[in-house]
């Protein structure tokens, strides 16, 4: 057993496996959901700053900003990307623990995360409540790398919030 460096202290087993099979496959699922949950963190902040700054939050507002966070993430943003990524690694580590990505994957980061585009989009979208046109989905699957999005290629956002249940006796 392994003392894990993760954020909530957790043991966690490790050791070899009898086939390296679906380490691939693994790796890139658990990169994908790590990216997604980070992503979605920094997203909702975003939205919390400007709706506590401004007292309101519109709907093209939203848009704008989760457009951006998805150039961010497809490499088409006019935004340094690059600086982006690098938080996103250092989100990532203090998100899920130092150990979850090495600090050697910085620089590569955006590279490897070109395979598990479309896995993050489809995440990311169901965490936020994102609901994509059919013929956006569409471009994007056939060519994710690059791709932009504007704020005409989200339908609808219905905003998922999650009931805190420790509070909830707190409420009573």
């Amino acid at each position: 057993r392994y003392s894990g460096e993760g954020c909530s202290q957790v043991d966690v087993s490790f050791g070899k496996v009898s086939s390296d099979d679906n380490s691939t496959k693994i790796r890139e699922l658990l990169l994908g959901e790590m990216i997604a949950r980070t992503t979605k963190a920094f997203t909702r902040n975003c939205l919390r700053y400007i709706a506590q700054k401004y007292r309101n939050l519109h709907e093209k507002t939203q848009k704008v900003i989760i457009c951006s966070f998805l150039n961010l993430l497809t490499g088409s943003s006019s935004y340094r990307v690059q600086e982006y990524w690098t938080r996103l690694h250092d989100g990532i580590r203090e998100r899920f623990g130092m150990s979850s990505l090495p600090d050697i994957e910085r620089k590569d980061l955006y590279k490897e995360s070109r395979t598990i585009l479309k896995y993050f989009l489809k995440r990311f979208c169901s965490m936020l409540g994102i609901t994509l046109k059919n013929d956006v989905l569409i471009s994007f699957v056939s060519n994710p790398n690059m791709f932009v999005f504007v704020t005409e290629d989200l339908k609808f956002i219905s905003p998922i919030v999650k009931h805190n249940v420790f509070n909830l006796s707190f409420a009573k």
